[in-house]
């Protein structure tokens, strides 16, 4: 049978019945008449373009993550309510996971059944609350939910063929996302009340977001560290060596900016450095040009007394500040001014009492549910417009909404993805591949900044956290997959090599 002929054939067929269907409801409920007339001809082009799906998809993932990236807030926005970017690429995905073939794939990998047991579990701790909260309900779930693209990118980034062009995709655009940060940052502090907004929405266009610049700039270092940005063969051309020292210097402008900001973000960046140190211990090397870039930094700063105020919440950013920053993490802030303090004793007083009702308490296996704002219900609300729903601290949000049970599929499901790319390294390292030691290293100390940064920030249960860590968690499934078939054949065909060779009389 002529594949294209059947699919034409179920697409007129889809059309056909969404058009009787439509024409049903025109007359009583006009809007969901728009709103079924737009998924049947979804569908509809899904089908007839099965083949391409997937292509699309993954080429609407990657400009929805650099969108997000750059952008932030105001790309999350853009879309009509309920459906913004983020909903609209996903139904993208889903409409190729029904129609594409072969897409079945990614019931292969455990870690997809484990979140699927997660999402299960999450489902059954958001659909009691929804009759009482709504759309709420739904915006706390996505916290889980969004692992669906982790589903979708393990689906179809394998078997596209794409895996290393993805790592060619992150070199193109990580010159230009060093150079945004302190752009945005400028733009956001120096041009504040002056930059437009969102049509419908307070959120400027562009906007400095701390958190997700650190993660990112973890990302950024940690590629450069593993010369991943030289390419496949990790070969060196002058010109590339020449502009390193740009590159860290624009960087590490960048960091200083994020730490003046966000404790959290500044030790989710040093954090994926340290994964990279203990796992590579000759990039010291790499690491010791950025120390004499800070160290030069940080003298000429405090040689001509130099410090910017932003007349933000953070007030200035110099060496000082950034110092007290770090300091404070681990000790009461010594300033006059006790912020940093008091909002670490607000965090840790929240956290406390999330224990206290569910791993101490009558909370334990359910939790509180995906709908109730916790800030409110818990006494932590500190937003006049009761926006902050959640903890700042995307582990104990599962704890407090799903449980114990919940936690521990969460923290399961981690360990799960750091096992098996501890182990995908392992067989490289064995095979004496370089290249995807590298890339193993680079995946986990990425993963790393969003799990620490997901500590100390609202930062997981938002498109632009969320999303893009599910994705990279997905990445990193398809890159252990590869390897470990890849590093399976590899010996087999030495093995019958050698007994071919043997035959032949020509080894020993």
């Amino acid at each position: 049978m002529d594949l294209r002929y059947s699919s034409r054939s179920v697409s007129t067929a889809t059309f056909a019945g969404g058009a009787l269907a439509i024409g049903a409801l025109a007359a009583s409920r006009p809007q969901l008449a728009g709103v079924v007339s737009i998924g049947v001809a979804a569908v509809s082009v899904a089908v007839v373009m099965a083949d391409r799906m997937p292509r699309v998809f993954i080429s609407a993932l990657g400009a929805l993550l650099v969108g997000y990236a750059f952008f932030g807030r105001s790309f999350a926005y853009l879309g009509v309510p309920p459906l913004y970017m983020g909903e609209i690429v996903l139904a993208i995905g889903a409409l190729a996971l029904l129609v594409a073939p072969g897409s079945g794939t990614a019931l292969r990998s455990p870690l997809v059944w484990l979140w699927l047991v997660l999402a299960a579990w999450g489902a059954a701790r958001t659909l009691p609350y929804v009759h009482a909260y709504g759309v709420d309900a739904f915006r706390d779930a996505v916290l889980w939910g969004y692992g669906a693209y982790a589903l979708l990118v393990v689906a179809f980034l394998g078997r596209s063929g794409n895996l290393a062009l993805t790592c060619e995709w992150f070199a193109r655009w990580l010159p230009w996302f060093t150079w945004w940060a302190p752009v945005s940052w400028a733009v956001t502090t120096l041009g504040a009340g002056r930059v437009p907004v969102l049509p419908g929405t307070n959120t400027p266009v562009v906007e400095f977001n701390p958190s997700c610049m650190a993660v990112h700039h973890a990302g950024i270092a940690t590629f450069l560290l593993l010369d991943l940005h030289r390419g496949h063969g990790g070969t060196a051309r002058s010109r590339a060596r020449g502009s390193d020292l740009l590159r860290w210097t624009v960087w590490f402008v960048g960091f200083c900016l994020i730490a003046s900001w966000t404790r959290g973000g500044a030790v989710a960046a040093l954090s994926s450095l340290a994964v990279v140190l203990v796992a590579r211990p000759a990039s010291v090397r790499r690491v010791g040009l950025l120390g004499v870039i800070a160290l030069a930094a940080t003298l000429a700063f405090f040689a001509f007394d130099i410090s910017i105020d932003t007349g933000g919440y953070r007030g200035k950013v110099s060496p000082r500040e950034i110092a007290a920053n770090f300091t404070s993490i681990i000790s009461p802030d010594q300033a006059d001014d006790a912020k940093r303090d008091g909002n670490k004793s607000w965090r840790l007083e929240w956290w406390d009492k999330i224990l206290g009702y569910t791993v101490h308490g009558n909370l334990f296996w359910v939790g509180k549910g995906f709908g109730v704002n916790l800030a409110d219900d818990d006494g932590f609300q500190v937003k006049p417009d009761h926006s902050l729903r959640s903890p700042h601290n995307g582990h104990l949000s599962y704890l407090a909404r799903a449980g114990v049970p919940g936690a521990a599929l969460w923290l399961l499901l981690q360990a799960g993805f750091a096992f098996i790319l501890i182990q995908a390294y392992v067989r490289a390292r064995h095979a004496r591949d370089e290249w995807w030691q590298r890339v193993d290293i680079w995946i986990l100390a990425y993963w790393m900044a969003f799990l620490v940064n997901a500590t100390f920030d609202v930062f997981l249960e938002g498109p632009q956290g969320g999303i893009w860590f599910w994705s990279i968690f997905g990445f990193g499934i398809v890159a252990a997959d590869k390897q470990r078939r890849l590093f399976a054949i590899a010996p087999r065909q030495q093995a019958r090599a050698t007994v071919g060779l043997a035959r032949l009389g020509t080894v020993p």
